[in-house]
């Protein structure tokens, strides 16, 4: 970095100002409801050109006749000859400013192990062709759309390259699609996560300004990767172990999502079928080009809850909520069960039998404990002990839970559990439980589950030790119980 100097950064902000300010221009004269498009923006809407159609505007109102065909190869981004063994077609450039470039942006490697895209842990050759083209069709959005100060923008793209290549870490955006969440407005904080709404439009064919529009509501998660970069494919096999750590570190990132979703989960909402798109440095991948990827994600209805508005105050809420689980240990491995439990129920699409199966896991784990009675009497007697204020809610709750177990019991046995659901729900009619069918059962249900964890959260004990009273003492429930027997 300390070899570049200001004399650098001006002639490559002249060369960049000069080509942005001809393609503009070209622009204007030949497709003027282009230029038109993609400058009339809101504060929070985007647009970008396809890379392959801003390329051919480079070549076109740029470069022209100054420029030299160049074939880059898998040794170096230069004007040397096309390497025997590749085929890549030639990119029109500047041989003032190839020499440029190189020097500002040197690659001092071959070959890069990943996260892609797609979530998965890839080994591939870098591609240093498009290198050039990726980092000015940033500057040209940046400075156009985003309409950032032109010296912020050189210095932020040569520093963030250096800051790879001298350290191998890259900072990506994890972007979920929402389906049934809907952001009131971006919501900022600073932590790693954020809620906004994502508005971008594609620019793929100028004449017919045919464009790709993508408006979704997305969580993102701010992570920061580290990267194996290799000067050779044999390099790279002889670091076998490298893609195993770089798994185990997506693993925590994608974990610690997971983890904040059972908070959102516990707050009243869901992001089921979680599918995050990563979004890339821009060196690795055109600007804006995970929205595409978003658009292809098409989620199935998400049952049994309704969608909701989310703003910044119920943000902050889920954030004190996850801090809480985080100090209370929900987290820990050794509280397996009630975690498995609750991700199951926050983070996938499941009927409603599906639910009932996965929350006995949660309710046998915390309330099964004991020798006395059989276990569906110990689970219905402590849940209810746990959750009820007063008698009257306390007989209500043990009769749900009883028929709950019910329900699950006859499943597990091959039974009909359709028709042992009904005689529940009949059972809980005439016990004075208002529900309406087995969707307003899982509703109940996921309902006392949701109280359950907000007095285990509002416990002074963390889970562990929550748990190993509850095996110590037989009368755990009945001695912390507030149910008001007057």
């Amino acid at each position: 970095m300390s070899r570049i100097n200001d004399e650098m950064k001006e002639s490559l902000k002249k060369f960049f100002i000069e080509g942005k300010d001809l393609i503009l221009k070209g622009i204007e004269a030949d497709h003027p409801n282009v230029l038109e498009f993609i400058e009339n923006r809101g504060e929070d809407e985007l647009a970008s050109i396809e890379i392959e159609l801003f390329i051919k505007l480079i070549e076109k109102y740029w470069f022209k006749e100054k420029t030299i065909p160049i074939e880059m190869t898998v040794s170096k981004l230069s004007l040397k000859e096309k390497n025997e063994f590749v085929t890549i077609s030639a990119r029109y450039i500047s041989e003032e400013l190839v020499t440029l470039f190189e020097t500002i942006f040197p690659i001092n490697f071959e070959y890069v192990q990943f996260v892609t895209a797609h979530n998965t842990i890839v080994l591939s050759q870098f591609p240093k062709r498009d290198l050039f083209f990726y980092c000015f069709h940033k500057f040209f959005h940046d400075s156009i759309i985003r309409q950032k100060e032109i010296d912020s923008i050189i210095d932020d793209l040569i520093s963030q390259w250096h800051e790879f290549i001298n350290n191998h870490k890259i900072f990506v955006r994890l972007i979920i699609k929402l389906n049934s969440i809907i952001v009131e407005k971006k919501i900022d904080t600073d932590t790693q996560f954020q809620f906004i709404e994502i508005k971008h439009d594609i620019v793929k064919d100028l004449y017919l300004l045919h464009t790709t529009n993508s408006w979704s509501f997305c969580f993102i998660c701010n992570a920061e990767f580290n990267v194996k970069v290799y000067n050779s494919h044999d390099d790279s096999e002889k670091n076998k172990d490298d893609s195993r750590s770089l798994f185990i570190e997506y693993s925590k990132i994608y974990k610690n999502i997971e983890n904040f979703l059972c908070a959102l989960y516990q707050n009243g909402y869901r992001i089921s079928n979680v599918h995050p798109v990563v979004e890339l440095p821009w060196w690795w991948e055109p600007m804006y080009m995970p929205y595409e990827q978003l658009d292809l994600l098409n989620y199935p209805f998400n049952d049994f809850i309704k969608q909701r508005s989310i703003n910044t105050n119920e943000f902050k809420a889920t954030l004190i909520t996850y801090s809480k689980m985080i100090e209370k240990e929900f987290f820990n491995n050794k509280c397996y069960p009630l975690t498995h439990s609750l991700k199951e129920l926050a983070l996938k699409k499941k009927d409603g039998i599906d639910k009932i199966f996965d929350s006995h896991i949660l309710l046998e784990y915390l309330f099964g404990p004991g020798f006395q009675g059989e276990l569906n009497f110990r689970v219905a007697l402590n849940s209810s002990l746990f959750i009820s204020k007063n008698f009257e809610e306390f007989e209500k709750n043990f009769t749900f839970f009883k028929e709950l177990y019910n329900i699950r019991s006859g499943a597990i046995h091959g039974g009909d559990w359709n028709k042992i659901a009904d005689k529940s729900i009949k059972k809980l009619k005439n016990s004075k439980i208002v529900i309406e069918d087995f969707f307003g059962l899982i509703q109940l249900l996921e309902s006392n589950i949701r109280i359950i964890i907000d007095n285990l959260l509002n416990q002074e004990m963390t889970l562990l030790e929550f748990h190993k009273n509850v095996n110590n003492d037989p009368l755990f429930f009945l001695r912390m119980s507030s149910i008001n027997r007057e």
